[in-house]
């Protein structure tokens, strides 16, 4: 995939598309990530930043800053991760991307959760689900609810964690995705209490 995303790149390039130059720079910031190579992810995905700006891509900004805020995270950097989702939130209201705003939202509600921010990232979250929900994003509508389980279970409120990883575990079940491996411990914790 790489190889492939690289040659691609390549052509965006010779041709002057800026637009495919920024979406496979991004894309290479993908694989990089997914191989645990954050570094090179948050390369890959500034200079692809860089390029939506120069070439006034609103919607990219918002989707290179979530995905930049993701990488922020992963190597331990929360203020940062706040930052650019904050940002990427900003924007996805500004432009009316519903889809962004929870994709935005339920990473910032994350990052809160991380900090210890636990009211904070309970209303995030719940915000993250209610647009997930009205927009019928089932995936995210799954991810959130999983999210905020977590998040209720670390404020203590052990019912309402267990609704929501019941509802949650019950829509991946529908939509046929295996849910992730955090669900089983999630499942766990949430049994113990």
């Amino acid at each position: 995939a790489h190889a492939y995303v690289e040659q691609a790149l390549h052509v965006a390039q010779e041709l002057g598309d800026r637009r495919s130059e920024a979406s496979e720079l991004h894309q290479l910031g993908v694989l990089a990530q997914v191989a645990g190579q954050y570094e090179m992810a948050e390369r890959y995905y500034r200079t692809s930043l860089t390029i939506e700006d120069a070439i006034g891509n609103v919607q990219g900004r918002a989707v290179s800053l979530n995905t930049l805020g993701n990488v922020y995270a992963s190597l331990g950097d929360s203020q940062a991760a706040l930052r650019a989702f904050e940002e990427s939130l900003l924007i996805c209201r500004q432009i009316g991307d519903r889809a962004g705003q929870s994709s935005s939202l339920r990473n910032l509600g994350a990052a809160y959760l991380e900090l210890g921010r636990n009211e904070e990232s309970n209303q995030t979250l719940e915000e993250a689900v209610m647009v997930a929900r009205s927009i019928r994003n089932l995936p995210s509508l799954g991810y959130g609810l999983l999210s905020l389980s977590l998040a209720q279970l670390a404020a203590g409120r052990t019912e309402a964690a267990r609704l929501a990883l019941d509802e949650a575990l019950a829509l991946f079940k529908e939509l046929g995705i295996e849910p992730p491996p955090a669900a089983k411990g999630l499942q766990v914790d949430v049994s113990r209490r």
